[in-house]
């Protein structure tokens, strides 16, 4: 397959040439001119997002893996790394076997699955195949979240960081630290029938110290430890110095991008998620920081809960956004603002991520694998919920008019999906 006349998103420019793709790998690139702006059609890397929960097995109800898998495509997403907060939770051999089957039966995309640690499966973790590439990593929880795999003993920690190591598994970390949160929630005076007192019982100094637990732990253990959905800039600074020595990476989440407190008020349980959106100049500095290197990767944190579960008084609601599906066109949007550019957004939401767990995918270069997207520049649209795939069927941000359309999906150079409305 010869792809002729479109602008391509290198690594590092874009050009406008032509892809020629053989048996599923990218085989040749030509360059004919510099980007042409005049021209609408772009071909990215596919995305790969190292953190979604497709609450399959146990929430058919939230999202299965095959309604995941297709949300994540309409979002440009060819690879999904899944969480173990699932029921039962992945952190058993059996449980393990049976998140496999459901994703090989189920998957529409390329897909890794995370493993969540506990006091309880030591064993079960030093015992799993370190040349297992269906398997993404190590999970684990320093605050209390979704689901209930609490871990905040450091002996314990210290251990499974060892593991981790000897394995090289990643360990992805929810850096909130529990202590934090507990004390927050003790001396909270305010209302809590208002869903903004979120980010009040969840104080940024949970993840400020969180993130100091986690490079401590990195620095003593030389584990690989990702810092999953970073969302205060002091975190994020003292990430930026530990990278300097340590194996460690973080992810953002567009919702700490995009959201701030300010929308509590017309979005309510919405957008209540763990760790919570901030201010809004706490939004803008975590942007900054997007595009002065210090932040990894883009991962969507795609946490689905119906309608009704969101609906509920603020204490019964759970914490989760939706986000497969919008948080390429929230980018697009922002390279349309001129905050962030093309090559941006390709290294942040895909080739970094490739790199870190050793894909041969992630970007558009000679013998890669032909994963990727095409995108229509030219095209204003709404975001609305009646064309969402994930089975919860909702985001908080429908009504958002975006720029930047997605026609076609390809894997390994074969067209999964392509949209022309």
């Amino acid at each position: 397959m010869k792809i002729e006349n479109i602008n391509i998103v290198l690594p590092d420019k874009v050009i406008y040439g032509s892809m020629v793709i053989l048996e599923g790998k990218i085989v040749k690139i030509r360059k004919l001119s510099n980007e042409n702006p005049d021209h609408p059609f772009y071909i990215l890397p596919g995305m790969i997002d190292p953190h979604v929960h497709l609450r399959d097995p146990g929430f058919p109800e939230k999202e299965t893996v095959e309604t995941g898998t297709i949300a994540a495509l309409h979002g440009g997403v060819t690879t999904v790394f899944d969480m173990p907060n699932t029921s039962p939770p992945t952190t058993t051999k059996e449980a393990l076997e049976e998140k496999f089957e459901i994703f090989e039966k189920g998957a529409k995309c390329n897909w890794k699955i995370f493993v969540g640690a506990t006091k309880d499966n030591l064993d079960f973790l030093k015992s799993l195949d370190r040349n297992d590439t269906r398997i993404a990593g190590i999970k684990v929880y320093l605050g209390s979240s979704t689901g209930n795999l609490l871990l905040e003993e450091e002996s314990y920690l210290t251990e499974i960081c060892n593991i981790a190591r000897e394995k090289n598994f990643i360990v992805a970390v929810h850096a909130e630290m529990e202590k934090i949160l507990k004390k927050a929630k003790e001396e909270f005076k305010g209302d809590l029938k208002d869903p903004a007192c979120h980010s009040v019982l969840r104080p940024k100094e949970a993840v400020i110290e969180g993130a100091k637990f986690a490079i401590d732990l990195c620095r003593r253990t030389k584990a690989r430890i990702h810092i999953c959905h970073v969302s205060a800039e002091e975190e994020i600074a003292l990430i930026k110095a530990a990278k300097k020595e340590l194996p460690l990476t973080c992810e953002i989440t567009p919702n700490h991008l995009f959201l701030s407190t300010d929308d509590y008020a017309k979005l309510g349980n919405k957008i209540k998620c763990n760790p919570p959106v901030r201010d809004k100049k706490n939004a803008k500095d975590c942007m900054a920081h997007l595009g002065d290197k210090s932040i990894n990767m883009i991962g969507t944190d795609h946490a689905p809960h119906t309608l009704a579960e969101k609906e509920k008084p603020y204490e019964e609601a759970p914490s989760g956004i939706p986000g497969l599906e919008t948080a390429l066109p929230l980018l697009l949007k922002a390279y349309q603002e001129k905050k962030m550019s093309l090559t941006d957004i390709a290294n942040r939401y895909s080739r970094k991520a490739a790199r870190f767990w050793n894909l041969n995918k992630g970007e558009i270069r000679e013998g890669k694998d032909a994963d990727f997207i095409v995108i229509d520049m030219s095209k204003d649209w709404v975001i609305k919920k009646e064309n969402l795939k994930t089975k919860c069927g909702w985001s908080p941000y429908e009504g958002l008019s975006v720029k930047g359309k997605l026609r076609q999906v390809y894997i390994e150079g074969k067209n999964v999906l392509t949209i022309k409305n």
